[in-house]
């Protein structure tokens, strides 16, 4: 039986629909304590539109092209874009542009994947259980093709609490994680103060002593990542 979802609510900055409207832009945003997929575009400067929809603990979201794809707690699933029967989505016609509709899934067990990128036509995932990135695969629960040079062996142990990937010229450049720990759970113990950013092909930290570092993106040559401010003791 499935769990009943908790109650859900969303509040927004006053310009939040008129900066998605100039940008012509839709946000996808995932919350896995609600269990929801939620799309947020703008109708003109002042309403915006929410569309949520419910996933089994969604996180990592990756789209291309025409393709998104969403890791939830046990599966990969793969959705297409039907933009041609967007207009007749009968709750609410002539209102969306874009529909994506289920197309695959890979079963892969619970591996808490906070992030997901392309990888030429490969689908790279942040596998934060077992400490590595991955690739799904038609065979196995994953391929793994990359881990840090501190995890002795992959285990379902979330050691370091790897995160986030940022791209570079469609390859993964730096990583984000929580700990420098191969112990399981490791990095709970300094989570505040011992969150560090790795170069992937070097596979060396470029960065540590950060709190809790996430979604690590480069934009314009510059890397940004969401950091946590730690609580004072």
């Amino acid at each position: 039986m499935n769990k009943p979802l908790p109650p859900f609510s969303c509040t927004h900055s006053p310009n939040l629909p008129e900066l998605l409207n100039q940008l012509e832009c839709t946000i996808a945003i995932s919350t896995y304590q609600a269990g929801k997929v939620i799309f947020l575009s703008a109708i003109d400067d002042q309403k915006l539109i929410q569309l949520p929809r419910n996933f089994n603990k969604p996180m990592g979201i990756s789209f291309r092209n025409n393709e998104m794809a969403l890791a939830t707690e046990d599966s990969i699933i793969l959705l297409a874009n039907a933009s041609k029967m967007a207009p007749n989505y009968p709750k609410q016609r002539n209102t969306y542009d874009a529909l994506y509709l289920p197309r695959a899934s890979y079963y892969t067990g619970p591996m808490n994947v906070h992030d997901l990128e392309w990888v030429n036509d490969e689908l790279w995932m942040v596998n934060t259980l077992f400490s590595c990135l991955a690739t799904v695969d038609h065979t196995y629960s994953f391929k793994p093709k990359w881990k840090p040079y501190f995890i002795n062996e992959l285990q379902p142990g979330d050691c370091c609490h790897l995160n986030g990937v940022a791209m570079q010229n469609g390859e993964p450049k730096y990583v984000t994680a929580l700990g420098k720990s191969s112990d399981a759970e490791g990095w709970r113990a300094t989570k505040t103060s011992g969150g560090i950013v790795m170069d992937v092909k070097e596979n060396t930290i470029v960065a540590e002593g950060l709190a809790m570092p996430h979604s690590p993106r480069l934009y314009n040559g510059t890397l940004y990542a969401l950091l946590s401010v730690a609580e004072n003791s």
